[in-house]
């Protein structure tokens, strides 16, 4: 389960079918463990459900300049041509 910790990449699907295999064997070996998975599980849900994704973005004025509005930007973003 290392690759789930290093690098930025999400999982292989086969890794997180692993994962899932563990977590599953797991809860049925230990009650206290299935219990415990649970409500850390739910309250994770209730963060993500709380930051789905609803995004406002405005701009007022006068704008001379480039501007970005976004959510998630995974890589970079640039104006123009890169002065060297």
């Amino acid at each position: 389960m290392q690759e789930l910790v290093e690098g930025s990449r999400p999982p292989a699907p086969d890794t997180a079918c692993r994962l899932a295999t563990l977590l599953e064997q797991e809860a049925l070996r230990d009650p206290a463990f299935d219990a415990e998975f649970r409500a850390r599980f739910a309250q994770v849900q209730a963060v993500v459900a709380t930051h789905s994704g609803n995004v406002t973005n405005t701009v007022s004025g006068d704008v001379g300049g480039a501007v970005v509005q976004a959510r998630d930007v995974h890589g970079g973003i640039s104006f123009g041509s890169r002065h060297t």
